[in-house]
């Protein structure tokens, strides 16, 4: 018990105080819980000390249930009319950003850096499906407390839409290299139709049943609130995952369906009442435990098969993560450009799709034992998730300074 335990307490010690001191400069308090958690894990920690943290299965397991409550919460705080307001602009800035970031990063990789380093064509297509996505998690962690709900409707929206496009890129390029051929249509048309059936199901079905549950349900009774939302986000999450999506979709859903239920007017406000504290009893634990561990873990998950491999990978870190970040910030904010946000509002809305996160580790690490990737690509895919995991609420933060100045 005590060998799970010391983990914990030293993550959430580094990360609260390390996220403390960011916050109060202005920046994001999950890059300090990050970098609390590379400080404390086998990159940096190994090399002066016998002993570190490893990212155990507890350590996993705990993180990842705070990924889901982050979330939960964020579709819980996310206006519901200015997100279906801007649904056009969501769509059509996910969309751009998932093909400029997956172009600007596979065409040089089959042109100039792949000859170089002796890269397949399956590699490059698996780099870039990978690296085009946005960690919708990283997004929800910078907006969650955003006082624009215009500019987090779109953020959030195109993240959740940037997220479904990638899946459907990564499962393509995963069944070629197990297939060693293209897809078949009908595969691709499967898990098309799966994923248009679980949001229109969602949204519209499911968001009537669980609203009428939710009116039985409040007036005074609010851990049952609470455990119900808990109970409803997982078994999204459940669904999500089944039908192939990552399961923070299906959290993020979820949440949505439920603030949408606290955003409308009832008799003497019951509805809003029960949904600000149901936002407050989650973000709570959320902040003092949850995210730091999840943040943490992300920084603990920083291993590398040997230094060689780092040296070796120096110069295609460097390029892939300028890259990765450049395909965002152009591709999110042309986009944005187009349906009439300012030049300052555009380039925060790419900047703040930057980040990629706890999804890109897994898939990375599944490419890595599939054998899609050798150890030189593992680590330089797993130490552009870092850079873009610490740079995005940085520049997202410096952006955001130039509107409101």
């Amino acid at each position: 018990m005590e060998n799970f335990l010391l983990p914990v307490v030293l993550l959430l010690l580094f990360g609260r105080t390390l996220g403390h001191v960011f916050q109060r400069y202005g920046f994001q308090s999950l890059i300090g819980e990050v970098l609390a958690g590379i400080l404390l894990g086998p990159v940096l920690l190994s090399i002066i000390a016998p002993y570190f943290i490893a990212p155990t299965r507890e350590l996993l397991v705990l993180s990842q249930f705070g990924v889901l409550m982050l979330m939960l919460l964020s579709g819980l705080m996310t206006d519901y009319q200015a997100f279906f307001k801007q649904r056009r602009a969501s769509i059509f800035i996910g969309i751009s950003g998932v093909a400029v970031t997956f172009l600007m990063i596979y065409l040089p990789l089959h042109f100039i850096i792949g000859p170089i380093y002796h890269l397949s064509n399956m590699t490059n297509l698996f780099i870039a499906a990978i690296l085009s996505n946005t960690a919708i998690e990283i997004c929800a962690g910078i907006l969650l407390r955003s006082q624009r709900p215009k500019l987090k409707a779109v953020i959030i929206g195109a993240s959740f839409v940037d997220d479904i496009i990638a899946v459907f890129l990564i499962g393509i390029v995963s069944s070629m290299a197990y297939s060693g051929s293209t897809p078949s249509i009908q595969s691709i048309a499967i898990l098309s139709i799966e994923i248009i059936v679980f949001l229109a199901v969602s949204l519209l079905v499911a968001s009537y049943v669980i609203e009428r549950l939710f009116d039985k349900i409040i007036g005074g009774r609010s851990k049952i609130t609470l455990t119900v939302t808990l109970i409803v986000g997982f078994t999204f999450a459940i669904i999500s995952s089944l039908i192939g999506l990552h399961e923070v979709i299906g959290a993020y859903i979820a949440g949505l369906i439920i603030g949408k239920w606290g955003a409308r007017v009832g008799p003497m406000l019951k509805r809003r009442i029960a949904w600000e504290k149901l936002k407050t009893d989650i973000d709570t634990p959320l902040r003092a435990i949850f995210g730091p561990l999840f943040f943490g873990f992300i920084g603990l998950s920083i291993v590398f098969p040997a230094i060689d491999d780092l040296h070796s990978a120096l110069p295609l870190i460097i390029i892939i993560s300028i890259l990765a970040i450049l395909g965002k910030i152009i591709g999110c904010g042309l986009g944005a450009k187009l349906f009439n946000f300012s030049n300052s509002e555009s380039l925060t809305l790419g900047c703040a799709m930057c980040g990629r996160g706890a999804l890109e580790l897994v898939l990375i690490s599944f490419g890595h034992e599939a054998g899609l990737i050798n150890d030189t690509i593992f680590t330089t895919l797993v130490m552009v998730t870092v850079i873009t995991v610490i740079t995005t609420p940085i520049m997202y933060t410096l952006a955001l300074r130039r509107i409101t100045s």
